[in-house]
């Protein structure tokens, strides 16, 4: 039975420079234009992703390992 498409926000926290290489990697995006914008910035932030899957495949989330090894942390959202 096809599931069809879903759609999920996580968060990941950390400082200075962001890891772009983590949004291929993990297949997500800035969730709002202004996460997009902080994501240049150096301070210490929050910022929201979203992912998405097809028929219910959850290949998509976030891998925490990789993104502690970038010293950014996900957080639940």
């Amino acid at each position: 039975m096809k599931r069809g498409y879903q759609e999920w926000t996580f968060k990941v926290r950390g400082k200075g420079t962001f890891p772009y290489d983590m949004l291929r990697y993990d297949r997500c995006w800035p969730a709002t234009e202004e996460d997009s914008h902080m994501m240049h910035w150096n301070a210490a932030r929050e910022i929201r992703l979203s992912t998405a899957s097809y028929d219910g495949n959850n290949q998509s989330a976030p891998t925490i390992g990789r993104w502690n090894s970038f010293l950014w942390r996900v957080i639940a959202d």
